[in-house]
């Protein structure tokens, strides 16, 4: 979600970094102990996000999954690390766990919408960082700049990455397709 440079601060514990954030009245992520501030997001960011979801919901319908909000913390328990993806998709029952702002561990599907100033950060940092999750099975990552989607797919254990661009479609590990022009609409007008 972060659509300017992230503010870091110095190295925190992962107990002070969860004091600062159930006082805080902005959400920062926690990643090797640097306390990360999250910004706000650009329109064309906005946009992608929007389409997502509702492309995402529409297309869920009744079945089991679920879309969450970049308000969703999410914890790698592995690493103590804790993110705010731009939009997660659960297809089990979510786990919970303290403390509050309370964060989700085993997300199904995560989203991140690159912007120019974070590009590096959610394909390097971030990224790695999420497939540490036993329960996930795909991050795909969606630039706000351009018709660009990277769809990293987890198979038998493997990481594998598929770019697709204007004319493709994103076709998620539970049989969910989404047109790229969809979860583009309106973005460069």
């Amino acid at each position: 979600m972060v659509a300017a440079r992230p503010q870091q601060y110095a190295p925190f514990t992962e107990r002070e970094y969860l004091a600062l954030e159930m006082l805080a009245d902005t959400k920062h992520e926690y990643s090797g102990g640097v306390v990360v501030d999250m910004a706000g997001a650009e329109i064309a960011h906005n946009r992608v996000v929007t389409n997502l979801s509702a492309a995402l919901v529409q297309a869920i319908g009744d079945g089991p999954c679920e879309v969450l909000s970049s308000d969703q913390r999410v914890k790698i328990e592995s690493s103590s690390e804790y993110y705010y993806p731009d939009l997660i998709m659960v297809c089990d029952k979510p786990r919970i766990v303290e403390p509050r702002p309370r964060s989700l561990i085993n997300p199904s599907a995560i989203f991140e919408v690159l912007s120019p100033s974070t590009q590096s950060y959610d394909e390097r940092i971030k990224l790695d960082a999420y497939k540490a999750y036993p329960s996930l099975r795909e991050v795909v990552l969606i630039d706000s700049t351009g018709r660009r989607i990277t769809h990293h797919r987890r198979v038998d254990d493997q990481w594998h990455a598929e770019i697709l661009r204007a004319d493709d479609t994103l076709v998620l590990a539970n049989g969910i397709e989404i047109a790229v022009a969809r979860i583009y609409r309106r973005v460069f007008d």
